[in-house]
């Protein structure tokens, strides 16, 4: 099959890759056009993992990879199709149906813990990286600075910090100030994911949540179950008044 595209309907754009809308298999689909910079081998990797990590997501809390297509110039990773982002959501940009602030939170906790549990970080946790789906599902996307983990959950910091800085966990931060040499012997782990993710948490009932995901200690930090089970309880105390 091959994938076709409207060059004139940019859903979204990023530094070596834009976003369009196109068709697959009769299908309404997102396209990702990726150039390919085989000279720059950071790049090179970042698409690689992007690519390969997607590849064996399957969760209704992330978005979904479909098929992946190319030619000399371009990759083409064909998406799964939503009306918008969390980001769009804030900035009154989607005005659509969403589910409710308890719900939205589960989701993009589930979504967060299967990626943890297929053992890769996904390191760039925001508002415009959660997208809505069609069905008002929402759905982690955008896997470029995903990396693979332990067992434990570990990765090297030899890269430095990733992702967006204002949603960066302070031992990310702190890295900045490190030499190569230095960062080569620090190792973070997914709770790093953990601290962006609290960013996220707007309502008064997350307000002790929120402060245990953004802990400076990444030790202290609280773990996924623990989050998933305090907005389980919560959902369930809501639906019972």
């Amino acid at each position: 099959m091959v994938v076709d595209y409207d060059r004139n309907r940019v859903l979204g754009e990023g530094i070596s890759a834009q976003v369009f809308l196109g068709t697959f298999a009769g299908k309404a689909v997102a396209v990702k056009k990726i150039q390919k910079r085989t000279e720059q081998d950071l790049e090179k990797a970042r698409q690689s993992r992007e690519e390969g990590s997607m590849k064996q997501f399957d969760h209704p809390n992330v978005l979904k990879l479909i098929d992946v297509q190319e030619d000399p110039d371009f990759k083409y990773l064909i998406l799964e199709l939503c009306a918008g982002t969390l980001r769009d959501y804030i900035r009154g940009d989607y005005t659509g149906p969403m589910p409710s602030e308890i719900d939205g939170m589960i989701q993009m906790a589930s979504g967060l813990q299967y990626i943890h549990s297929q053992q890769f970080v996904h390191r760039d946790i925001k508002p415009a990286n959660v997208l809505i789906s069609k069905s008002h599902v929402l759905k982690i996307s955008d896997f470029g600075f995903c990396r693979p983990v332990t067992g434990s959950g570990s990765f090297s910091m030899s890269s430095g910090p990733k992702g967006t800085r204002i949603y960066n966990s302070p031992e990310f931060l702190r890295t900045d100030e490190k030499s190569p040499e230095e960062r080569a012997t620090i190792r973070a782990n997914v709770s790093t994911d953990i601290f962006s993710l609290g960013f996220l948490s707007k309502d008064h009932y997350a307000f002790a949540m929120i402060d245990g995901m953004t802990e400076v200690n990444a030790n202290d930090r609280w773990k996924l179950d623990q989050v998933l089970e305090t907005l389980n309880n919560q959902k369930l105390k809501l639906s019972q008044e």
